[in-house]
């Protein structure tokens, strides 16, 4: 019922946010959640980021970087909320720890922008992380009773920019 998926979506979160255990494994080169249920088991990340070391070590660097911003008055974005953009976004896994990380360090997220050659003409399985990544948006805000992030999806920087 919807007791059992709020809870599910708050222990999701936990995850995301680095207070409860997530586990990973690497599968056809991309790093992904595996967990029965898992709301977001469309979501990877490949590439550099597949290693789990050094996926944590970039997250961390730039969480630490946002909330100096945001310690100096309101950071770049204003009262108006952060307005985050991702280029060579792929499977999201990375985006959506990277955003409740920020958002459990009081940053609220008001705007995300995805760019990705993929996205132009997205297969089967991109389709499906941009709808997880979409769906896991809605569902933390209604968590934290906040108003969703908008999400603009671009297939190339020249689109990102016009």
């Amino acid at each position: 019922g919807v007791g059992g998926a709020r809870e599910g979506a708050r222990l999701a979160r936990a995850q995301l946010r680095g207070q409860e255990r997530m586990e990973m494994v690497v599968q056809a080169g991309s790093l992904k959640h595996v967990a029965p249920l898992s709301p977001f088991g469309g979501l990877g990340a490949s590439g550099m980021l597949a290693n789990r070391e050094v996926l944590a070590s970039f997250r961390d660097c730039v969480i630490r970087e946002v909330r100096e911003l945001a310690r100096s008055s309101y950071g770049l974005w204003g009262d108006g909320g952060l307005r985050y953009a991702s280029l060579g976004s792929g499977e999201l896994l990375f985006d959506v720890m990277l955003l409740e990380r920020l958002r459990a360090a009081g940053i609220l997220v008001s705007q995300i922008c995805l760019i990705d050659a993929a996205y132009r003409e997205p297969l089967v399985p991109t389709r499906q992380a941009l709808r997880e990544f979409a769906d896991w948006q809605r569902a933390t805000a209604l968590l934290s009773r906040e108003e969703a992030a908008e999400i603009l999806v671009f297939g190339s920087v020249e689109d990102y920019r016009a």
